[in-house]
């Protein structure tokens, strides 16, 4: 005689503990309509075992033997109150059923949805199969989709890989399948159910009920929680802020050649209260060798006049104007400065006490600095400071798209004699005009990685409302294109969505023949959908295709060799006879042709955006950029590679990984060209020239990071990176070689890490300077750091 008990519920699976059944028992489970749900038996040891299966929406469920011998029949609500008396007053007998189907004893498929990520009106789910390592890793796994009450659907699961050499949670050896569903945001009760077709494991399946989707949803949020969206910001600024006894250190210290700073200050209506509070943050500047230019263009406005009329600091100087616009009213300011470096500061704004005197010992460090700039954040009425713009370094592909450098610019004086005054024509993009002429003639362009500047939210300011000065959308597009005919680009440039940011297009040139190098191993599949995308969708013809064969085995691989060259005659296919060295091979790759570019490619990769060659090899008409990456996309719709950090996760990671394709992620930069230190070998194009200058590939790197010491490489010799988000591809990553995780192969990434993280300490000693060292290293969205 079967008895239940106990009964608990997890996350979308029900067990319930019986004595008088054992775990060779045939177990079936139906919904109170009759329909069968998959069900596994686990024993537990002392005569009494588990039976699993889905928490499909059912009044009750009948569980019965496979021979009829045995049944019973529990309601919905029955199981609720079991699962709560039991984890009350059983907790560990409790916790002991509930997940027994992640045992190793469990020879069970074990179903799990792990991650939830909304897009649009769409949310992206999900979930892993588990197979037991007793199950032949050529086994053929069936996977299902049911609705919320266990009936059959027609939604397609996406199978986004396959690792057959795999360890869980618990270090068991496993077969892990990830899957992806894409459902309607707000009809997300689904099942997923996974059984083996020779039935030589017992079945496995897990319903996504409402909490278990707000928990992933809200796990994948917190997650991927951005230093701008922290709540916590404010007592990390409180933290982080220069303290009394270091504005005091700093107002000791005397400098060689201590520069004068000129602060231009434009005036016009400003309220009383946020003048002083600007007015007071000049004051209080720990270094002293300042003048503050206020340039009144209200004089008209009593009460401003009175307030300024009372200030007695002689370094104050005080022009009153008519009105000739933002930048006219700045230019008087500029024309009257005496100061080494001209700092530009927003009348309802206000500084760090420490601001300058960071801005002096960086011109004591470097005198050849041009400009500098410095991370900002903004504060409200009350004072609380909020959503830090931690900056990169120096970043000219993200300065034409967005002006990221905006506060707090300061320019030299030899500089602004080069480049003359603001221009009125660009009238609310007046600063992004400047910065733009005065980058291109800087001799250094210096970047403060503290939050020295502090912008005002209030309603009329752009801070929280952009569309409050929709005219300098205009003006900062015309600022870009004027940029691009000085410096000699054929481009177009085109508004975005996104507020004030910018699309440089370069104009259609043959730019020459590009090698496309694709190293490859069997998995024909995959090389074809690759190779037909490009032949297929490609709009610029100029290609040759390298196929770099290495050590296959199947017979239709061969076969897809013959059918791809006589497809096309650009392709080509050539053999690396010697073991697998990714290096070695892109190297012997890139050795078959003469071509001025060589766009390195995964076979696992698919074209999205049919111009992305056109994209890419646009970045190369500055001679500065000397690599250019692309956009990836899981199988799923999803970011997998929006560039890449070096030092992150304690070596590279991919940004903004999992995010949905088109979110913007920190101050837009998943979705703004930009430079950076690396960017994935998986479709990576490269100049020739600066291939050769840099060696190529590191062959030491047998397989992993190969792509990023390359890219380190480059820049070191002199060139920047670019990841540009407007070049998209599919990246159906670990379907060609699986993951390293377990045995030789882990020991192998282990060894690679260290290499990577000996050849370029300043990584890990510092910071990376396209990230900024006040960003987590342990997240790849661009976290408040908080070590």
């Amino acid at each position: 005689m079967v008895k239940v008990v106990r009964a608990c519920r997890g996350d979308g699976v029900a067990y319930i503990e019986v004595a008088g059944a054992t775990a060779r028992d045939l177990v079936l489970v139906s919904t109170a309509e009759g329909r069968m749900l998959p069900a596994s038996v686990v024993s537990l040891g002392k005569k009494t075992c588990a039976i699993v299966f889905p928490l499909v929406l059912s009044s009750f469920y009948v569980v019965e033997s496979g021979d009829r011998s045995w049944s019973f029949k529990m309601g919905a609500t029955e199981l609720k109150l079991r699962s709560k008396l039991a984890y009350a007053l059983r907790r560990t007998e409790a916790l002991r059923l509930r997940d027994c189907d992640l045992e190793e004893f469990a020879r069970c498929l074990n179903v799990r949805f792990i991650q939830v990520v909304e897009d649009g009106s769409e949310a992206v789910v999900r979930a892993r199969v588990d197979v037991p390592d007793s199950v032949s890793k050529d086994a053929r796994i069936c996977i299902n989709v049911l609705d919320a009450v266990g009936a059959e659907t027609d939604l397609r699961h996406i199978v986004m890989e396959d690792c057959k050499d795999a360890v869980d949670e618990r270090n068991r050896a496993v077969r892990r399948i990830t899957v992806a569903l894409r459902l309607p945001i707000g009809d997300h009760k689904v099942c997923l159910t996974a059984a083996v077709e020779d039935g030589s494991s017992q079945p496995g399946g897990c319903a996504l009920l409402d909490d278990t989707y707000a928990a992933l949803r809200g796990g994948f949020l917190d997650a991927s929680m951005d230093a701008m969206h922290d709540p916590s910001y404010h007592a990390w600024w409180e933290d982080h802020r220069a303290s009394e006894d270091d504005l005091r250190a700093q107002a000791r210290r005397s400098f060689d050649r201590p520069p004068l700073f000129s602060i231009v200050v434009p005036l016009f209506r400003t309220p009383i209260a946020f003048f002083d509070a600007m007015y007071d943050s000049v004051r209080g500047q720990s270094y002293g060798n300042w003048e503050l230019i206020l340039v009144n263009a209200s004089p008209d406005d009593s009460s401003l006049a009175r307030r300024i009329s009372s200030i007695e600091d002689e370094r104050a100087v005080v022009l009153e104007v008519e009105n000739g616009g933002i930048a006219q009213n700045t230019n008087v300011g500029i024309e009257a400065a005496r100061g080494d470096f001209i700092c530009f500061l927003d009348h309802d704004d206000a500084l760090s006490p420490d601001a300058l005197y960071e801005y002096a010992n960086i011109v004591d460090l470097f005198p050849d600095t041009d400009l500098l700039y410095c991370d900002e954040d903004r504060f409200d009425a009350q004072g609380r400071h909020s959503a830090p713009l931690f900056k990169p370094d120096f970043s000219p592909e993200l300065l034409r798209a967005h002006n990221y450098i905006t506060h707090f610019l300061c320019v030299s004086s030899k500089c602004v004699s080069c480049i003359g005054l603001m221009d009125g024509l660009f009238d609310g993009a007046q600063d992004y005009d400047f910065t733009l002429r005065a980058v291109e003639r800087a001799r250094r362009v210096a970047h403060v990685p503290r939050v020295l500047y502090h912008w005002r939210m209030h309603e009329a300011s752009t801070s929280m409302n952009p569309e409050s000065k929709t005219y300098a959308k205009d003006a900062g597009s015309r600022a870009v294109e004027a940029h691009c005919d000085r410096i000699g680009f054929k481009a177009s440039v085109e508004r975005t969505d996104m507020p004030f940011a910018y699309r440089v297009v370069h104009a259609p040139r043959d730019w020459g023949r590009v090698d496309i190098v694709i190293p490859t191993k069997d998995h024909a599949h995959l090389l074809r959908a690759c190779v037909e995308s490009i032949l297929k969708v490609c709009t610029y013809a100029n290609y040759r295709i390298i196929v770099a064969e290495n050590n296959s085995e199947e017979p239709e691989t061969f076969e897809c060799y013959q059918n791809l060259q006589a497809l096309d005659d650009r392709v080509s296919v050539v053999t690396w006879s010697g073991e697998f060295n990714y290096s070695k091979i892109v190297n012997f790759g890139a050795a078959q042709g003469n071509s001025p570019y060589i766009l390195f490619l995964n076979n696992d990769t698919k074209v999205i955006t049919p111009d992305f060659l056109e994209t890419m090899l646009g970045y190369f008409e500055d001679e500065g950029v000397g690599v250019v990456g692309a956009k990836l996309l899981y199988a799923d719709g999803t970011v997998q590679h929006a560039g890449v950090g070096v030092g992150l996760l304690g070596a590279a990671a991919h940004l903004f990984t999992s995010l949905p394709p088109d979110a913007g992620g920190y101050f837009d930069r998943a979705r703004l060209p930009q430079n950076l230190s690396a960017v994935t070998g998986a479709c990576q194009l490269v100049r020739r020239d600066v291939y050769g200058r840099v060696g190529g590939y590191t062959e030491d790197f047998t397989v992993g990071y190969n792509d990023v010491d390359f890219c380190l490489k480059t820049i070191r010799a002199g060139y920047r990176v670019v990841c540009t988000p407007y070049a998209r591809m599919n990246h159906y990553e670990f379907s060609s070689r699986g993951r390293d995780m377990r045995g030789e192969r882990m020991k192998r990434v282990q060894k690679e890490t260290d290499l990577l993280r000996s050849r370029w300490s300043e990584f890990f000693e510092g910071s990376d300077p396209y990230l900024n060292p006040n960003l987590s290293k342990d997240s790849c969205y661009f976290a408040l750091r908080k070590d």
